[in-house]
């Protein structure tokens, strides 16, 4: 196993640390409850400007916008 970094936590998280972890219940009604909505394609297009604005190169602030994403996300099409 690989030290931390110097200054860092002593122990690194493991997948066995996230076990005690107290689950909130409106958290998990919301998650629960959102297993059986569809999505529409309306909120599938959101999600894709959002991931594509979201991964815009640093220092693109002033060119790159949401609108521009939704603008461009207009114009190219995978299929014919």
């Amino acid at each position: 196993m690989m030290n931390p970094p110097q200054g860092r936590a002593e122990k690194w998280p493991t997948a066995n640390n996230f076990f005690d972890v107290e689950l909130d219940p409106e958290l998990t009604k919301v998650l629960e409850d959102s297993k059986a909505k569809a999505v529409t394609e309306d909120e599938l297009r959101q999600q894709r400007i959002s991931f594509a604005f979201g991964n815009a190169p640093f220092g693109s602030e002033g060119r790159i916008t949401k609108d521009s994403v939704r603008i461009a996300s207009e114009n190219i099409k995978l299929l014919p």
